[in-house]
This record gives C-alpha cells, structure tokens and sequence, in this order.
C-alpha cells in the first residue's frame, strides 16, 4: 500500500512504501524541562527523545538508499536545507528544531501528513526560520563585533527556546 510517509523540515513529505507511524510519536508535547541535577534527563525529555527517534527510524527505512541524496529531492515541499543530505536533514528536524523546543514531531507536524500546513506551530516555525536566516545574515556583515569572524558568528533555536515552546515562560 502506498502513502505519504513523514519526512520533515517543516513540511516535506515522500511518498513511498512504509507502516504507519509509531503511535507513540504522534502525541503532542508539553515543554521539556531542564536537565536534572547530575546532568541526567527527566524522563519526559527522554520520553520526547524517544518519541523522536521512533519517527526518524521510520522514515530512515522508508527512504533506505536514499540518505545521502540532498533532501529536496527525498522530500517535498523542503523549503531550507535543500541541499542538506537526507538523513542530515531528519537529524536537524529530530535534534536541533525538536529539541530546542522540547517537543514531539506531532506538535508541528500531522504525523500521518507531515506536508500538511494546518498547524499553526508548523507555520510559526517557517516563520520563525525566516527570522533565524535574517539575524545570521545580519551578525556576519558586522563588521565591528570582536567576538568570532563573520562566519562563526550564528544563532539557533536553542538560543532563546531553551527547550520550551514558549521561551518567555520559565520553569
């Protein structure tokens, strides 16, 4: 049987032949906390990680042999990262955007159509990488900032979201 597969960057979607997404992916998320002391993770911050890497196996074997082509021919609908490897790519997704924001992939995706635009976070988030691309280009035509060269001057999700969806809410 033949059907959209999850892929990823906001909205790319393949079609192939896969099963269903583990269920255990397609929850919402509530914000992660922090570390525990010690440098452990809660289990709610494993328990998303989990989740994650369950969506990513998932597609990773539905794209099988097709990891290292860049991801805008894997994937539709990418819109960043086009040129990023595919498995590159779910790694980004997984760890950076997921992570800095302590999420599932359901929060921003419709798992069973990842393509889909009807989530508002899904939206905010392209919005949010449009922001993100303007500030790193502002930060290396600098040319008075002593801290780094120009091209390792960046910032990232994690810098203001700090595994919270919202980042102006604290824990």
């Amino acid at each position: 049987m033949r059907h959209a597969i999850a892929a990823v960057l906001l909205g790319a979607t393949l079609s192939c032949r896969a099963g269903p997404t583990p269920a255990a992916a397609s929850s919402a998320a509530s914000p992660a906390p922090a570390a525990a002391p010690g440098g452990t993770l809660p289990d709610s911050v494993a328990a998303i990680r989990a989740a994650n890497a369950l969506v990513v196996d998932s597609v990773l074997r539905a794209i099988a042999g097709q990891e290292s082509k860049p991801a805008a021919e894997v994937f539709e609908d990418v819109r960043w990262l086009k040129d990023v490897n595919a498995r590159t790519f779910l790694t980004i997704m997984s760890i950076g955007y997921a992570n800095a924001l302590g999420v599932r992939c359901a929060y921003c995706h419709d798992v069973s159509n990842f393509a889909s635009e009807e989530k508002r976070p899904k939206r905010a988030a392209r919005e949010m990488q449009v922001m993100h691309r303007s500030i790193n280009t502002q930060l290396m035509a600098m040319q008075n900032l002593a801290t780094q060269p120009p091209d390792r001057r960046a910032i990232n999700c994690t810098l203001c979201h700090q595994g919270r969806i919202n980042p102006n809410k604290r824990p």
